[in-house]
């Protein structure tokens, strides 16, 4: 709703906008025929029946969302937690997050989705 308020497109299409409740996926309305088109992270969109994932949004209009760790200093056990942070930074916790529709920071422009 964000992005079509910044659009200046509010106004033109506010009697056909439906915004998802909390914790629907904005893929289920598209699954149900209740929306034609919903914008929602590509991991959540990707496996959902009846959903075309066609792409990212263009340039400025995208929204990436940052994930980031670190050790607590106050933690009873750092070595775990750096070898967890270690993993989820690995090539292989990579390839299984671009293989769910995730990207690394920096690795942009995303492949094309076809």
């Amino acid at each position: 709703m964000d992005l079509i308020t910044r659009l200046d497109l509010a106004d033109t299409l506010s009697d056909r906008l439906v915004q998802a409740p909390p914790g629907v996926p904005a893929g289920s309305l598209l699954a149900s025929g209740r929306a034609d088109l919903a914008f929602q992270q590509h991991s959540e969109l990707m496996d959902l029946p009846g959903v075309a994932v066609i792409g990212p949004l263009p340039g400025d209009t995208a929204i990436s969302s940052t994930f980031s760790g670190r050790v607590l200093t106050a933690s009873s056990q750092p070595s775990l937690a750096r070898e967890v942070l270690d993993l989820l930074g690995s090539d292989a916790a990579s390839r299984t997050a671009r293989a769910r529709g995730m990207r690394a920071h920096g690795d942009w422009p995303p492949e094309p989705v076809v």
